[in-house]
């Protein structure tokens, strides 16, 4: 008889605790691994997803700056006026913001 306290596990038991172990870490290795490339399948579709909007919009600001150096009107209200537009039409769009070479802000999208 063994002494109070203690217990004794017999092989077959010792293997199945081994290999249930094995097979525990194996199985968190492998939903952690599809995790990571579910984030990053989710991350690279919204940055795909933000660049085909920035370049579709851009092509309507790039026309304004256009006609701005060739004319006589300000582009500040019809950018403002691009940007509010652009920000209703798409609903996961929170704030725009556009930059001149210079990093200065030359419109945005936030009203008072």
């Amino acid at each position: 008889m063994s002494p109070p306290g203690t217990v004794k596990f017999s092989l077959k038991s010792k293997m199945l605790l081994f290999i249930g172990g094995i097979i525990n870490l194996m199985m968190f290795i492998i939903s952690v691994g599809i995790l990571f490339q579910w984030r990053h399948l989710i991350l690279q579709k919204h940055n795909l997803n933000a660049r085909a909007i920035t370049r579709a919009f851009c092509i309507s600001v790039l026309d304004v700056l256009v006609y701005a150096e060739n004319g006589n009107f300000l582009s500040d209200d019809l950018l403002q006026t691009y940007l509010v537009d652009f920000q209703n039409k798409i609903p996961g769009v929170k704030y725009c913001m556009i930059f001149n070479w210079e990093n200065r802000v030359i419109a945005h999208s936030y009203s008072d």
